[in-house]
């Protein structure tokens, strides 16, 4: 371990709430640029991704680690390349995954992209998982899995409701597409966990500041590989093809708003990553999977998602919430009661 980490159960609490609103919230820079092409807010987006993680490592991680004593950039001089590798790779993984995420936001809101694709991303990545390595009580495990994948469609539900109801081709167009792309960023970020996990475990394990540094690395290089050819091949019903001159050209608001993205995501993680170790396992798991619900919240009750939908999508969203914060928790204690 390298660099500053909380010095205190307390601290490392509000540095989680931290996490799961950031986590939660930082898509909302997307409404500050209305009239640019998502792929275009993308790319500035992954650029504040990496600028900020590394921030944190020159200044936070430059502090000596109360535990080790450690700075991170000596802690990364000890870890091996093949881990730097794994957080590298699952970088690319989960940027795949994101860019997706983004695009189904852009096409059918906050309350359908993020409940069923991270929903579907915590399922797969917890089967992974016990696959790999068999930990926890089972029943509560995939009790609570059970409910989780129970939440996502009964999200889907809601808005296959909302889609009829509304008449309008196009919208139900958009819905579809967009749960589409939430089913595939799912698997796609499933995957992501297990990799990471591989980056910060064992010999030779790199510290929370390096693998924020390195993930984001994956994630940036990867944007100017992946979202010109979504430029050529849009995802979006009806967009035209484009090019990287619509990002070239977009207005420095635009650009700033996306580098905000990126900011309040980075930040988000640095304080997952570092407070883990403090808070515990479990309660950082809450939390964190929880930031899909804040961002559900953004959707229905901010953006007005659900505006003109029928009584019965409204009860099914609510059903939603209620299913998806009870697997989580029961996911969370399948682990804290096996010790």
């Amino acid at each position: 371990m390298g660099g500053w980490l909380p010095t205190s159960v307390t601290i490392a609490l509000g540095l989680l709430v931290i996490n799961m609103i950031g986590w939660g919230s930082w898509a909302n820079t997307m409404k500050g640029t209305n009239g640019w092409r998502f792929e275009s807010y993308y790319l500035t987006y992954a650029i504040g991704l990496f600028v900020f993680a590394l921030l944190y490592q020159v200044t936070l991680g430059l502090i000596p680690n109360p535990i080790t004593g450690l700075n991170s950039f000596q802690a990364l001089a000890s870890a091996t390349p093949i881990h730097i590798f794994w957080a590298f790779l699952a970088g690319i993984v989960w940027n795949a995954g994101n860019i997706l995420l983004v695009a189904a936001i852009a096409m059918a809101g906050f309350s359908l992209a993020f409940p069923v694709g991270i929903g579907l991303s915590l399922v797969i990545g917890a089967i992974l998982s016990y696959i790999v390595r068999p930990y926890g009580v089972a029943w509560l495990e995939f009790g609570g899995l059970a409910l989780v994948m129970i939440a996502i469609i009964t999200d889907a539900l809601a808005y296959n409701i909302k889609g009829k109801a509304s008449g309008e081709k196009r919208q139900s167009q958009y819905i579809r597409r967009g749960l589409i792309l939430s089913v595939i960023l799912g698997i796609l970020i499933g995957i992501f966990d297990p990799l990471f996990a591989l980056s910060i475990s064992g010999v030779g394990a790199i510290d929370s500041y390096s693998a924020a540094t390195f993930l984001t690395l994956g994630a940036m290089i990867s944007s100017f590989i992946f979202i010109p050819i979504f430029m050529k091949k849009p995802l979006t019903p009806g967009d035209q093809p484009t090019s990287l001159s619509n990002w070239t050209k977009g207005k420095t608001s635009w650009h700033l708003w996306a580098l905000l993205g990126g900011f309040v995501w980075s930040t988000a993680t640095v304080m997952n990553f570092i407070s883990s170790p403090v808070a515990g396992v479990t309660i950082s798991y809450i939390l964190g999977q929880n930031a899909t619900m804040i961002s559900a919240i953004w959707g229905v009750f901010v953006w007005k998602e659900l505006k003109g939908a029928p009584r019965s999508a409204w009860y099914l969203i609510a059903l939603m919430f209620i299913l998806f914060i009870i697997g989580i928790i029961m996911v969370a204690l399948a682990s804290l009661l096996a010790k």
